[in-house]
């Protein structure tokens, strides 16, 4: 109970400061070394680099409302970068509000997120879909995609901000056999959970580095799971 009155008034007071600031300006770098996030070239499930043929990345860091469609409408375009991409939107429901540090959060309702991708062209399987996301309190629900549960839900990193937030990272991946034309995941949230970064990666890639990708990915992820978990026992 604690830790959840340490982030309202962090996040409370941070807003009243008026300063806009990145997530990761705020701490720590996602993509830092020991944190949570990885890029495609460099992580386990990945195995090509953002921009590449048959790709596709969309992030957002600071969530703004005003950077997509109408400035009060709740929806926020990726802000960090895109490629391959068509049109892609963050959305997320009433009683949920922004911080000036571009982070969501309520504190009295269920917050429901919504993130919509439409790539510039058909993308025929096999596919690997990733998901980061980064939270500032206890973990969410597992999130859903085009309504189905991720092949791998798992946490990467836990530890605190550097304005003592509890912060923790998360990895969803799934696969696809077949083409898909458009992204749609549902992430929720509980109050006092905070929503601070969204990195999606998406690839086409041949049958056998499909095979050889999704074995290494999980065999990796589950002795990164181990080692946590012999850490916090």
């Amino acid at each position: 109970m604690l830790s959840l009155y340490r982030i309202i008034v962090s996040l409370l007071l941070v807003c009243l400061s008026g300063q806009v600031v990145a997530d990761t300006s705020n701490g720590p770098n996602p993509y830092g070394p020991g944190y949570g996030f990885d890029t495609p070239n460099e992580a386990s499930w990945g195995g090509w680099a953002r921009g590449d043929t048959n790709t596709l990345y969309a992030e957002w860091d600071v969530i703004s409302d005003v950077s997509y469609g109408e400035s009060d409408d709740r929806i926020a375009a990726p802000d960090v970068g895109t490629y391959n991409v068509d049109d892609a939107y963050l959305s997320w429901n009433l009683g949920v509000f922004l911080t000036s540090t571009g982070n969501l959060i309520s504190a009295d309702v269920v917050q429901e997120f919504f993130i919509h991708i439409s790539p510039m062209s058909l993308f025929s399987g096999p596919l690997i879909v990733a998901l980061q996301i980064e939270m500032w309190g206890d973990e969410p629900v597992a999130p859903l995609l085009n309504g189905l549960a991720a092949s791998s839900w798992t946490q990467t990193f836990a530890g605190t901000s550097v304005t003592d937030h509890d912060l923790n990272q998360y990895l969803g991946l799934w696969y696809f056999a077949d083409t898909v034309n458009f992204f749609g995941f549902d992430l929720t949230n509980q109050p006092f959970i905070s929503l601070a970064q969204v990195a999606i990666d998406i690839a086409q890639v041949p049958e056998p580095h499909t095979l050889v990708i999704v074995l290494t990915g999980l065999i990796l992820i589950g002795a990164m799971t181990q080692r946590r978990d012999s850490l916090n026992s």
